[in-house]
């Protein structure tokens, strides 16, 4: 729900001001790193992990949206288009590789280690997912929507997207 209203904030008519946008990130942070102050086990999860990643995302949507990604951030294009595959997949891929490792005898001292582990796990699942089963579905669905011939200029996904929209719009009229 708060990344819809990030989109509101950041593509509607209302606009996050530029001297903002730092201050944002280094808020967001701050509040990631609380957790290890309040001890993550207090504190609801929605408090440590949920407010500062929408304070996150609204202040690198809004950079985005004026200045473009900067130029380091592109190393993620792969694994932000793999985000809805992590998204679906983290939970139980973290979950088997979290009892692997209790299995092989991993304890809590090592957690940082462990949970890593179990974080590179998730990535590679999603990433392989993503390019196996989310990719050629995608493709199957653009050829099916965008008229012979045309292919999608932009790999920005709000372009995309909006080209998809107008597409399926055109097919409808």
């Amino acid at each position: 729900m708060l990344g819809a209203w990030i989109a509101v904030l950041v593509l509607g008519p209302a606009d996050v001001p530029e001297r903002t946008i730092a201050p944002l990130i280094v808020i967001s942070l701050l509040l990631f790193l609380s957790g290890a102050v309040f001890d993550y086990g207090r504190l609801p999860s929605v408090l440590l992990w949920g407010v500062p990643s929408a304070i996150l995302v609204l202040a690198l949507a809004a950079q985005e949206t004026r200045r473009g990604a900067p130029r380091w951030m592109s190393a993620f294009t792969t694994l932000g288009d793999a985000s809805y595959a992590l998204y679906l997949l983290h939970v139980l891929l973290l979950d088997i590789a979290l009892l692997s490792i209790k299995a092989l005898g991993g304890t809590a001292e090592h957690a940082i280690a462990w949970g890593a582990i179990g974080v590179g796990v998730s990535i590679i699942g999603a990433l392989a997912a993503h390019h196996f089963v989310e990719r050629p579905m995608l493709r199957n669905l653009r050829s099916r929507v965008l008229p012979e011939g045309k292919e999608m200029a932009s790999r920005n996904a709000a372009d995309r997207n909006a080209a998809l929209l107008r597409a399926s719009e055109r097919s409808k009229a």
